[in-house]
Parts: C-alpha cells; sequence; structure tokens
C-alpha cells in the first residue's frame, strides 16, 4: 500500500508471425481483388514494451 503508481513500470509483451496474411480483400464493384502471400513459413517475432502511468517507455 505504500508503493507511488509513478513508480511502477509495467512489462507489455505481444508476438506476430511475419508471414501473416489477411484473409480478405476489397476491389472495385465487378472486379476481382489479387494478392500475394508467403511462400515459406516466416519467424516469429516478440515486442517487449515498458508501460508506465505518462505512457509507453523503451519498446
Amino acid at each position: 500500500m505504500d508503493v507511488d503508481p509513478n513508480d511502477l513500470i509495467y512489462l507489455d509483451e505481444s508476438g506476430f508471425h511475419t508471414s501473416m496474411t489477411r484473409t480478405f480483400a476489397r476491389s472495385p464493384r465487378g472486379e476481382r481483388a489479387f494478392g500475394t502471400v508467403p511462400r515459406n513459413r516466416g519467424t516469429n517475432v516478440t515486442l517487449l514494451c515498458g508501460v508506465t502511468l505518462n505512457g509507453p517507455c523503451a519498446a
């Protein structure tokens, strides 16, 4: 109870796969939407970020 919230830094972790692709597309009416998808598997990337009451700090 004696901890000042302004002194705390929360660690936020998120991740994504670099070969993620959209499953839906948009195009003008009557035209086909074309797209490409990655051939290789890709890598997983993890992003760590510090969050304070004043906003995000070092990412």
